[in-house]
């Protein structure tokens, strides 16, 4: 088994400006993965010392009336970085 973090980021209008995911920064990316392995830590999820977590974000396009104009699955957008 995999657990599988997801973070998800939505942007409304023009799809021609900043994709959602780009707003997944290195310092959002520690937020998540800091606050993950917390999380995995007291629910015994680490304690087999076999089972992966992977992170990925889910980006969503908004048109102007909230209708989903795009939504990606970026499977393993991102690494807990290192040091955590």
């Amino acid at each position: 088994p995999v657990v599988v973090f997801v973070e998800v980021k939505a942007r409304r209008g023009d799809p021609g400006r900043v994709a959602p995911q780009e707003n997944v920064t290195p310092a959002k990316q520690r937020q998540i993965a800091r606050l993950a392995l917390a999380w995995a830590a007291r629910a015994g999820v680490l304690e087999d010392g076999v089972t992966p977590l992977r992170f990925d974000v889910v980006a969503v396009v908004l048109s102007e009336d909230d209708a989903v104009r795009r939504l990606t699955l970026i499977r393993g957008a991102f690494d807990a970085p290192d040091g955590l």
